[in-house]
């Protein structure tokens, strides 16, 4: 994480100084490993009319994206990413966009918004669960207008007070609950994802033989963390507790 530290000059100085000196701050990211064996039958592999280790392998990989997915997200650090709604940010980012009529308001949104600081906000984003999606559609503003912006070219995202909008599938997967996460502004370039060699597929001849079947094998060492809680604001539906 980079620092710049500056100096000011004293009017009318001619003498040649170091005004800035540039101070890295030491941040450790540990690599995880991400595996995943799935055995295939000879047999099926044989009678199948579609080339069935590729539809398996592509499989895999999709697991693989989903499970990342969620670790960055959720993950706690141990043996996994630090997740954006882990203790890795701080509950003081943490803001109730509701009432306790509403699980989403219009005007909860707009503290959330001014929230992020004024230099993150130039490529913050949304992150929204599905039916955080679903009841920000319905909202207006003060003045009775729909708040919500449709895309109108093909693959533009939809934007919410100025900031595109994207959605997970893998945050309040079982619907809105009062004081519970929905969602979240931030730019993302200050969540740091580091990986060692992409995803690998293995293929192992011999492992299964005795059952008549090859495996499957996909690897990944991956790493992830927020590194400036400052830009991040996390979303709960209704009031605060």
């Amino acid at each position: 994480m980079l620092e710049c530290i500056l100096a000011w000059l004293i009017s009318g100085e001619r003498s040649v100084k170091d005004v800035s000196a540039t101070l890295f701050k030491q941040m450790s990211i540990t690599l995880n490993r991400l595996s995943k064996t799935i055995p295939i039958s000879r047999h099926l592999i044989k009678n199948s009319h579609f080339n069935i280790t590729n539809i398996i392998a592509d499989n895999l990989s999709t697991s693989m994206a989903n499970s990342m997915e969620i670790a960055y997200l959720t993950g706690d650090g141990s043996g996994k990413p630090v997740g954006i709604f882990s203790s890795g940010i701080a509950t003081t980012r943490d803001i109730n966009v509701g009432t306790s009529s509403k699980l989403i308001d219009y005007d909860g949104l707009i503290d959330a918004e001014a929230m992020l600081h004024e230099s993150d906000k130039q490529g913050a984003c949304w992150i929204l669960s599905t039916k955080a999606l679903t009841e920000l559609r319905k909202l207006k503003d003060n003045n009775g207008n729909l708040i919500f912006q449709e895309s109108m070219l093909v693959g533009e995202p939809k934007r919410l007070l100025g900031y595109p909008i994207y959605v997970s599938d893998r945050i309040a997967e079982d619907g809105i609950e009062a004081n519970e996460y929905i969602g979240f502004l931030a730019n993302l370039k200050n969540y740091y994802i580091v990986d060692n060699t992409g995803i690998e597929l293995f293929v192992y001849n011999e492992k299964f033989q005795s059952n008549y079947a090859i495996g499957l094998q996909t690897d990944m060492f991956t790493g992830a963390a927020p590194v400036r809680a400052e830009a991040f604001v996390r979303l709960k539906a209704g009031a605060a507790a």
